[in-house]
């Protein structure tokens, strides 16, 4: 059909697709109307509509415009995958969260949700929630290689244009994941998984962008930590902000302070410190940005101080 197609009502019962080279509008000022299909819906150019739209198979269109705004679960429902939805802004995110899976130690379950691509060129979504296993490979998988020990792992949400299919895999890399065969976009989500000692993931939970483990680290434990800066490695990913605890233990006042690595270094002292030593531990909770190496700094005003830093968790936001 090479024309426009102004209807009130059309109802394949059959499921069979429609196919339309022109726009498709839904109802006038006066009578709004809905369109309820069973199959695809495939529209070269616009739709616009002042109804409803219920859409059981795939749609893709070049623009799409209701009146009321557009949600997964009311006005605009479709049950394969919305790929063109010009209103989520550049960075948009909504669900995904991420938690352990039925096997804790391999795979994560990720939540329903839908995001932009990396390029801000279309919207994956996930109509319902899946698992990855990090021992798999590919998709639902990791990208490329197999699980190392102490490694940091980021989740990442791809789509296939030939298929239609959006899936979920583990990569080493923040940036660019290596793509399965089929995939062509993508996208970073909230959250990072850091394998132990034996290659198994470490326990978290999430709440929207922090992430909290099970069982905090403790990070550094020196009693003689010297007066110059030292830079101590974390358990959160790079260049992400951490939430840590400084406790401190000196004779009489010593002050010591937890910092950014790109942050000003200066002896502690009563005019810039976060934690004062003395005859018992004293302590703040701090967050800190990490460096690219997820290293942070702490100094100390006297040699002797005893320092210790926790490691509760991070927080991601994960706008790329």
């Amino acid at each position: 059909m090479a024309a426009e197609l102004r209807l009130t009502k059309i109802v394949p019962s059959d499921g069979d697709n429609i196919n339309l080279e022109g726009n498709l509008i839904v109802g006038t000022d006066l009578v709004p109307k809905a369109v309820d299909i069973s199959g695809n819906l495939t529209v070269d150019s616009n739709i616009t509509g002042s109804g409803d739209l219920d859409i059981t198979g795939d749609i893709s269109a070049t623009n799409v415009s209701v009146t009321d705004t557009p949600t997964l679960d009311t006005h605009l429902i479709t049950k394969g995958y919305l790929n063109d939805v010009t209103m989520m802004p550049q960075g948009y995110i909504y669900g995904l969260e991420i938690a352990n899976g039925g096997t804790p130690d391999e795979q994560i379950d990720i939540a329903a949700g839908t995001c932009k691509d990396s390029t801000n060129t279309i919207t994956l979504t996930l109509s319902a929630g899946t698992t990855i296993d990090i021992t798999d490979a590919g998709a639902g998988g990791l990208d490329t290689g197999t699980v190392a020990n102490d490694t940091w792992y980021y989740i990442w949400l791809i789509y296939s244009t030939s298929t239609g299919l959006t899936d979920a895999m583990f990569s080493t890399s923040a940036t660019s994941p290596t793509m399965p065969s089929g995939y062509d976009y993508k996208r970073r989500i909230r959250g990072a998984v850091l394998t132990d000692g034996t290659a198994d993931i470490i326990t978290f939970n999430q709440k929207d962008n922090m992430f909290t483990f099970t069982s905090p680290f403790q990070d550094v434990a020196e009693l003689n930590p010297g007066t110059s800066r030292v830079l101590a490695t974390v358990s959160i990913p790079p260049n992400m902000i951490g939430q840590f605890i400084l406790s401190a233990l000196g004779g009489g006042v010593t002050y010591a302070w937890l910092r950014a690595v790109n942050q000003t270094d200066i002896v502690p002292s009563l005019t810039d410190f976060d934690v004062t030593g003395g005859g018992s531990y004293n302590t703040i909770t701090k967050f800190v940005e990490s460096d690219e190496n997820s290293q942070i700094a702490y100094r100390t005003d006297v040699g002797t101080n005893d320092i210790h830093i926790f490691t509760h968790g991070f927080i991601d936001p994960a706008q790329d």
